[in-house]
């Protein structure tokens, strides 16, 4: 989990929800030291990460989506896989609301030019459609992405059950 918030990171590693939604508290007390841990260094999360998500602001800017978070998300992002060192494919999930064409047109671009890396062969993207039920969402998130996938190699990262590990089922 990374955030530009300290006092958020500082929360969520307590293991205390920054924010109500329905079921957080009880992940996080599950998930955090084991499986979680929450940081402003998005650079050192990749590096040690499978899954990236994009979960960032898209606010409404005249009337038309504001899509400068994402893109400087994804853009630190490709950054940070320009750097990871050995085999290991990680993935990258868009999971802020965003209009169509905008992993495919905004996104992969961005990873692409800061990484060197090519969407497909070197790293993995999909799509998380926004949703505001967060505890029915973490059970369905799995489904999603794999449907939602841009590459069909992105699929066995979630074939190998990246969610039940970080639920702990």
């Amino acid at each position: 989990c990374v955030d530009i918030d300290a006092e958020r990171v500082r929360q969520v590693n307590a293991a205390q929800a920054p924010m109500h939604e329905a079921g957080l508290d009880a992940l996080l007390e599950r998930t955090v030291g084991a499986n979680l841990l929450a940081t402003t260094d998005l650079a050192a999360a990749v590096r040690w990460s499978d899954v990236t998500v994009i979960a960032v602001g898209t606010p409404l800017r005249d009337g038309h989506i504001d899509l400068q978070y994402v893109r400087t998300a994804a853009s630190q992002i490709g950054a940070a896989l320009g750097d990871r060192e050995g085999d290991r494919y990680h993935v990258t999930v868009v999971k802020s609301t965003v209009v169509p064409g905008t992993t495919n047109g905004v996104v992969i671009p961005a990873l692409e030019a800061a990484s060197g890396k090519r969407a497909g062969d070197d790293f993995g993207v999909g799509v998380n459609p926004g949703a505001t039920d967060l505890e029915r969402e973490i059970r369905r998130f799995e489904w999603k992405v794999e449907a939602g996938a841009e590459y069909a190699v992105t699929q066995p990262v979630f074939d190998i059950d990246v969610l039940d590990r970080f639920l702990d089922r």
